[in-house]
């Protein structure tokens, strides 16, 4: 009777334990649809966020290109153009304020946005009302187009910043649902095996360990199902496991096939850098202690997906520059390296255009003073030689004011051109200013300077173009800034003029030509 009585209890404690186990699994399992969903939100957003963000830039491209052909119109098309483009940029900027940013963007970088916006809207308003009355406001409409130009510049600038930043934290904005969302996984298999019986452990752990391998094979599935990017999967010999559609048009080869194509077919050499970027990454194999450890304390698949890799790849279109975020996922012993590809052409030639001048194809003065500040640090550094040599075209005013604006910028251009057949292929030549040019002459001591200057001098000197140019002359010292640097190179070119222009003058020498 005792043993029947304490049967029952252990029979009703069972049924109590197996209640508040399916009681408990059910609230788990409500609280990882949840969670699945706001996974699922969450990379609906990023994704939004940057498509959004994209055609705002290339929307605001297209104004910055309208802004240098605007003198092509009249007055009436160019105030309908812009009319209509302020309010498609306006129906832009709303989706992506309502729809896309708030659940990716600090606040810092939101109130940095909205100032540009503020400020493009201004300058949009100008534009029209200029357009619209141009009777008063005609001498307005060039200031108003540069400055706009300029704006436009940063703005592109700015927005491509952000997609940058949004693409890099993409994994940050989801790791810590993902984890929840795989603990919640873990629990829930837990769960089912504490009710499982000893003779059944053997079934669980198989169930166990496929469970594991069916979490990564998740993640490849997600991560598949929201890229709209040429995307493959590699095991850790290389192997390409998978790949979507738009991959196979990306590089248009029929012969390649799933675990039996390796990716060096795809990237040739590059895979040798890769590996090495990967092998941190493999783990070894795993022994019985390892896997009886692994049971006692789970883990979810290890993600990382902060590798990045940039190439020249052959594709269906020839080649072109391609940039690779690389997703690691590896569960124990189970190692899959995720790759989406993304085009760089657009970035490169976009960037190229922000950094060029566009009268003069040449270097900008922001890039041409990029390029002295790197150059500095790379001397400094490696205790090497550096020069820069100053150009300012004589009575440049003086050639406006005879001639005319039209033959004053054909004199930019020609000395630009002049200038370029000059410089070493190692020097950087820039425009500094309205009629200044700078080059930076890496590995040039101010003696070798001086002849590469006399050199463009001589070319500069056109009678029939009324060119002439006074150059200054500094070779960098150990404690030189960019300021001080430039100042001193200055300084000799106003010595040049001083001494009757079309002249050189090396700073604190006397030596000219």
């Amino acid at each position: 009777m005792l043993a029947k009585s304490r049967t029952i209890n252990l029979g009703i404690l069972a049924v109590l334990l197996l209640i508040v186990f399916a009681i408990y699994g059910y609230i788990k399992h409500n609280q990882h649809a949840a969670l699945s969903h706001e996974l699922v939100d969450t990379i609906q957003n990023v994704n939004l966020t940057l498509l959004t963000l994209d055609k705002l830039q290339q929307h605001i491209l297209h104004n910055r290109e309208r802004v240098s052909t605007s003198g092509k119109f009249n007055n009436v098309q160019n105030y309908q153009f812009y009319s209509r483009y302020h309010e498609q940029y306006k129906v832009l900027h709303a989706d992506l304020i309502t729809k896309a940013l708030p659940q990716v963007l600090s606040d810092t970088q939101r109130n940095r946005l909205m100032s540009y916006h503020d400020t493009f809207i201004m300058q949009q308003e100008k534009i029209i009302s200029s357009f619209e009355f141009t009777d008063l406001f005609q001498d307005k409409i060039d200031p108003t187009l540069n400055l706009h130009g300029l704006i436009s510049i940063e703005f592109i600038e700015f927005l491509h910043q952000l997609k940058r930043y949004i693409t890099e934290n993409a994994y940050t904005f989801t790791q810590t649902q993902s984890t929840h969302l795989l603990a919640s996984e873990l629990l829930i298999q837990w769960l089912f095996i504490g009710l499982g019986s000893l003779l059944l452990c053997a079934l669980f752990i198989t169930l166990y360990f496929f469970y594991l391998n069916s979490c990564l094979l998740q993640h490849i599935k997600g991560m598949y199902s929201q890229s709209t990017r040429p995307i493959l999967t590699i095991n850790k010999h290389g192997m390409i496991t998978q790949f979507n559609q738009q991959f196979e048009q990306l590089t248009a080869k029929p012969t390649l096939r799933k675990h039996q194509s390796h990716i060096k077919d795809i990237i040739g050499n590059h895979w040798v850098d890769l590996a090495i970027l990967l092998d941190p990454f493999i783990s070894t194999g795993y022994d019985l202690k390892d896997i009886i450890r692994s049971l006692a304390q789970p883990s979810e698949p290890t993600l990382c997906n902060s590798i990045s890799y940039k190439l020249s790849m052959n594709t269906a279109q020839g080649s072109k520059p391609m940039a690779i975020d690389i997703t690691v996922i590896q569960s124990y012993s189970k190692f899959r390296a995720m790759l989406i590809f993304k085009d760089q052409s657009e970035q490169e030639a976009m960037q190229a255009q922000i950094n060029t001048d566009n009268f003069t194809k040449i270097a900008n003065k922001s890039n041409i003073l990029h390029r002295l500040s790197e150059e500095i640090e790379r001397a400094k550094r490696h205790q090497l030689l550096l020069s820069i040599i100053f150009i300012d075209i004589d009575e440049f005013k003086q050639i406006n004011d005879k001639h005319g604006h039209q033959f004053g910028d054909k004199v930019i251009k020609w000395v630009a051109a002049r200038i370029k057949k000059r410089v070493r292929d190692t020097d950087f030549l820039g425009r500094y200013g309205g009629d200044e040019f700078l080059i930076v002459c890496p590995d040039c001591n101010d003696t070798q300077a001086l002849f590469i200057a006399q050199d463009i001098r001589s070319l500069l000197n056109n009678p029939k173009l009324h060119v002439k140019a006074s150059v200054g002359v500094a070779q960098m010292q150990a404690n030189d800034t960019q300021q001080t640097l430039l100042e001193r190179a200055d300084k000799a070119m106003y010595q040049a003029k001083n001494q009757g222009k079309n002249k050189v003058v090396v700073y604190k020498q006397r030596s000219q030509l």
